[in-house]
């Protein structure tokens, strides 16, 4: 079983996993995690629509990215006229 939830805002939450063994010992295991705000970038630039993002790991989902894994993101956007922001 792999239990989820999704939390509906950022903060510091204590998360708590209970479970018996198969010899029926009880085992508790607490942690506190930080769930972050979901950052929505702003691209804007010139006046040159339409415009095509290019994510680091091969998606152009375009400017919003859900369920994302930890790790650090680029974005390469490009214009109608062929100018690109890395």
């Amino acid at each position: 079983m792999s239990p989820s939830h999704a939390y509906s805002s950022p903060g510091n939450y204590t998360i708590t996993l209970d479970a018996v063994t198969p010899c029926g010992v009880g085992v508790r295991y607490s942690r506190t995690i930080c769930v972050e705000p979901v950052l929505l970038p702003n691209f804007t630039f010139g006046n040159v629509a339409p415009i095509t993002l290019v994510w680091s790991d091969g998606s152009t989902a375009g400017t919003e990215r859900n369920n994302l894994g930890p790790g650090g993101y680029s974005v390469t956007i490009t214009d109608k006229k062929g100018c690109v922001i890395n």
